[in-house]
Parts: structure tokens; C-alpha cells; sequence
């Protein structure tokens, strides 16, 4: 998902995932979105409903990538948020 697409969803209704480390959420995040690094993602889970699409984001798309296919195999629907925070940052809260 490109993040002008990304800009029109209503953040409060879907699950966002920010799959980066703690100190990154630190320093910035979406308000919405929750925190599970990569690492414990899939030990993680019963945390996420498997009913509901999972938009998952990190710094610059080189973790979704790899982890929406790792959940994709686990019978979630999983949407990259292409580019992730770096893309977000610079054309969407700028």
C-alpha cells in the first residue's frame, strides 16, 4: 500500500503493527499503530485478530517484506505500508 493510499484510512479501525525496535518507536510513531518489534511478532500472535487485515509498517519496508509473508503463511491478511516511516514522514506529516 502506497502511503498516499495509506493516508486515507481511518487509523482508528484497522490493526496497525509498527514492527520496528523500541528506541525507533521512541522516537517517532504513529499514535495508532502498536508496537511489536519483529523479533516477537510471531510469538505475539493471539494479539492480533486474525479477522481483521493487518497493515504492517517498520522504517523502510526491508521488515515487512519479510515478516507479511512469514504471517501470510500463518492464514492472516497482511497489507505492507510500502516504504514505511520514512515515506510516511516526508509526504504525509510534513
Amino acid at each position: 500500500m502506497k502511503s498516499k493510499d495509506f493516508k486515507m484510512l481511518d487509523l482508528e479501525d484497522i490493526q496497525l503493527i509498527d514492527i520496528r525496535e523500541q528506541w525507533e518507536w521512541n522516537e517517532y510513531h504513529i499514535p495508532s499503530a502498536k508496537l511489536i518489534p519483529k523479533d516477537e511478532l510471531m510469538s505475539r500472535l493471539n494479539e492480533l485478530d486474525i479477522d481483521k487485515p493487518v497493515y504492517l509498517i517498520c522504517h523502510t519496508w526491508m521488515r515487512t517484506g519479510f515478516m507479511s509473508k512469514v504471517l501470510r503463511l500463518a492464514w492472516y491478511e497482511v497489507i505492507d505500508v510500502e516504504w514505511g516511516y520514512r515515506e510516511y514522514y516526508d509526504n504525509i506529516v510534513k
